[in-house]
């Protein structure tokens, strides 16, 4: 019986060696392919005896050649086979202004532009989308490590493994970040967040892994001698965004990223969330776009507090989606008044809003280039004209393609297509899915490479 156990463990240890799973196991298909017996001994087995985290010399070669191509000033992208250079018309556009950070929790992108029941859900956000770039084909690559991943995705541009808290297990001093690259460009740096500094390891690794000089986390909205609201435990937005004015008029050149934290799911009911007439809804669907609209209505203090300082046309603000809603189907269908595919709910459910406003610079448009998290390093790099070693992701102010992948269960977006890897199935052109796909596998395993010998830590 043992060897029944063990053969199975071999064979499947074989099969993924050189493929993208070798450094990131997917447990859904290592069960499908050695059974779930079989693959519970396979994943206790690693847990109790990991792989060395020794780089190799063959892998330190892999991983120098795979990187020696995000740092070409000039390169063939592989999918089209067009020049690409990485200086463009919005090279050094933000000169002189401000950059500051808005990563929404758990805002998905059909919010903006809503209207249920004759009310627009998120006005505010929807008014900023409609007076800026607003990019409608944007989509989260966050792992099982949510909101976290989002910002080490967006800061490195990379990806997290799709299985691992990436903040907690491939964490290091030595990453290349946008933090780190404003900070020599002699800007001051600093995070933003409602939540106690010791979750997520914040209050260290936004210093170390990241690159910020500071980060306030509640600890520091403690010291200020005020009564804190709390919803659900947690800093209430509304006081956060009423504070983030203050602390940007201090400041003369800086980065800025602020972190939201109100509407994370589960959107129980709470006193401090004003309610809304939103029709015939679940009530799930009704508890969560009454937290959108709390949320909105802190952006607008925001906004108003920005304006009043006459501080907002300093700054470019960008703002973003972490992670999906984690709504359910029928949730989303009794919004949008539908029974929805499938497809139609996955892809939806993991499309997040991507806006960069400042009115002096950008007139209201709005781009369906398929873009992610792992874009926002290098497009903000481009815009503010730093000089940055790795150019990892595509330029959103370009005209590049490029994939977007989900580290989770490995969906992957790109222009004119859809694919779902683990089953093989996709939409679209099959030659362009068979590029996409080859793109992706040697992507992906590079990727998680870089992470498991953990290179930049």
């Amino acid at each position: 019986s043992l060897l029944f156990i063990v053969m199975p463990f071999f064979q499947f240890n074989a099969s993924i060696s050189g493929t993208i799973y070798e450094s990131s196991i997917n447990n859904l298909y290592g069960a499908h392919q050695s059974g779930v017996y079989d693959y519970y001994f396979f994943d206790l087995f690693h847990y109790l005896f990991p792989k060395a985290t020794s780089i190799q010399a063959s892998e330190v070669t892999k991983i120098e050649d795979f990187l020696d191509y995000y740092e070409q000033d000039s390169y063939v992208n592989p999918i089209d086979g067009i020049t690409y250079t990485v200086a463009n018309d919005a090279t050094n556009l933000a000169n002189g202004k401000n950059l500051f950070i808005i990563q929404l929790e758990a805002i998905n992108d059909f919010i903006v532009g809503l209207e249920v029941n004759g009310q627009v859900v998120m006005p505010t956000l929807t008014s900023l989308a409609h007076n800026g770039l607003y990019y409608d084909e944007f989509y989260s690559t966050s792992g099982i490590g949510n909101t976290s991943d989002c910002e080490f995705s967006s800061l490195t541009g990379l990806y997290g493994n799709g299985n691992d808290l990436t903040i907690f297990r491939y964490a290091g001093e030595n990453y290349h970040t946008l933090a780190k690259d404003f900070k020599a460009a002699g800007y001051e740096t600093f995070s933003l967040h409602g939540n106690t500094g010791a979750f997520y390891y914040r209050n260290y690794e936004h210093l170390r892994t990241l690159g910020f000089d500071r980060h306030y986390d509640l600890e520091y909205f403690q010291t200020l001698g005020e009564e804190l609201p709390f919803i659900h435990s947690y800093l209430a937005d509304e006081y956060f965004f009423n504070k983030l004015p203050t602390i940007l008029e201090s400041k003369t050149q800086y980065f800025g990223y602020a972190i939201s934290l109100t509407s994370h799911s589960p959107y129980v009911p709470a006193p401090e969330i004003p309610t809304y007439d939103w029709g015939n809804l679940t009530d799930l669907a009704t508890s969560y776009l009454n937290y959108c609209r709390y949320l909105d209505d802190s952006l607008q203090i925001f906004m108003d507090q920005m304006e009043a300082k006459g501080i907002l046309d300093d700054v470019v603000l960008v703002l973003y989606a972490d992670h999906t809603s984690s709504l359910f189907q029928p949730d989303y269908n009794s919004i949008f008044k539908m029974k929805s595919t499938e497809l139609q709910f996955r892809k939806d459910l993991q499309n997040v809003p991507f806006i960069i406003y400042n009115e002096d610079l950008f007139t209201g448009s709005t781009h369906h280039k398929v873009c992610g998290t792992v874009d926002v390093y290098r497009t903000l790099s481009n815009l503010f004209g730093l000089t940055s070693q790795y150019h990892f992701g595509a330029d959103m102010l370009d005209s590049e393609p490029s994939f977007i992948y989900s580290p989770r269960n490995l969906d992957i977006w790109y222009d004119g297509g859809f694919m779902m890897y683990p089953s093989d199935t996709y939409q679209g052109n099959e030659t362009l899915y068979q590029m996409i796909k080859t793109q992706f596998e040697f992507y992906k395993y590079h990727n998680d490479l870089i992470l498991r010998t953990k290179y930049f830590s």
